[in-house]
């Protein structure tokens, strides 16, 4: 499987690392607005390549959103019109605003929101932390209002990453 990644720091580029390790993605595409977190991410191996946002997508079954609320907040509607089959998750850590942004969106079923219990105070792609997400927990939000197979997915990638579920409401 190919995933795409946005926001190549800690957080983007340990579950990058947790997924390539455990055979979930074959080859990870990561983006970031910061050309030295991709150059750093390239150079450590924990992403194959970036491309554009366009064509990273295109290549994906999986896109993850790792980067600050607010950012995600003016992304993820312009995101969510670019996709087809492809699934698209954040990781940010507060779910009303974000789902909220969302609510109406014609693919809002393509999109899982959820939060993985897991940071620490550092940042960047040279700060990644091995095994990071296991016997965490990550939280699932609206999954009623998520497609099955968008749900599947990612339900199967923290399970592979070795967190554990929980679902709550934004």
């Amino acid at each position: 499987m190919t995933v795409t990644i946005i926001g190549t720091g800690l957080i983007g580029c340990s579950l990058a690392n947790r997924l390539k390790e455990t055979g979930f993605a074959k080859k990870i595409i990561g983006l970031d607005n910061k050309p030295q977190n991709v150059q750093t991410a390239l150079s450590l191996g924990w992403i194959d390549e970036s491309l554009d946002l366009d064509e990273a997508i295109k290549q994906s079954e999986l896109i993850v959103i790792a980067i600050p609320v607010d950012a995600t907040l003016q992304l993820l509607p312009g995101l969510l019109s670019k996709l087809d089959k492809q699934v698209l998750m954040d990781v940010g850590s507060t779910k009303e605003i974000i789902c909220g942004s969302v609510v109406n969106h014609l693919n809002r079923g393509r999109f899982v929101a959820t939060h993985p219990m897991w940071g620490t105070e550092k940042d960047g792609p040279e700060s990644v932390v091995k095994n990071a997400f296991a016997g965490r927990v990550a939280v699932v939000c609206e999954k009623d209002k998520t497609d099955e197979d968008a749900l599947q997915l990612v339900e199967g990638m923290y399970k592979t990453v070795g967190m554990q579920l929980v679902y709550m409401d934004a």
